[in-house]
C-alpha cells in the first residue's frame, strides 16, 4: 500500500509536503515529537517513542499501537490499544 500524504506543515519545496510513501503497514518506526491526544480515537506518543504502524488510516493520518517492550525484532509485545497518529510525527527515515 502507498500512502500519499500532503502536509502543510511544511513548505512546497520540502519533500514532506508531497509525496507516495510505500510500506507504510507492517513497519516499525520512531517518533519525532511528543503527540498528546485530543480524542479517544488517537494514540499518545512520546518522542523518540517506537510505534507499529498498523495501517493507512486517512491522508495525514495512521494507525499505530506503542510497544510494552521491544528488544529485537523478534523480541518485542504490543499495547493492545492502537490509535491514529498524525503521519507528520513519524520519522520515516527510521528502519530497524
Amino acid at each position: 500500500m502507498d500512502l500519499n500524504i500532503k502536509d502543510f506543515a511544511y513548505n512546497s519545496a520540502d519533500e514532506r509536503y508531497r509525496g507516495v510513501y510505500s510500506n507504510v503497514a507492517s513497519s516499525v518506526k520512531t517518533m519525532l515529537y511528543d503527540f498528546e491526544p485530543e480524542n479517544e480515537s488517537e494514540l499518545g506518543v512520546k518522542q523518540g517513542q517506537l510505534v507499529f504502524i498498523v495501517d493507512e488510516f486517512t491522508q495525514g493520518w495512521v494507525v499505530a499501537r506503542r510497544f510494552k517492550w521491544f528488544n529485537a525484532r523478534d523480541d518485542y509485545e504490543l499495547e493492545s490499544v492502537q490509535g491514529i497518529i498524525p503521519f507528520s510525527y513519524i520519522d520515516w527515515e527510521f528502519s530497524l
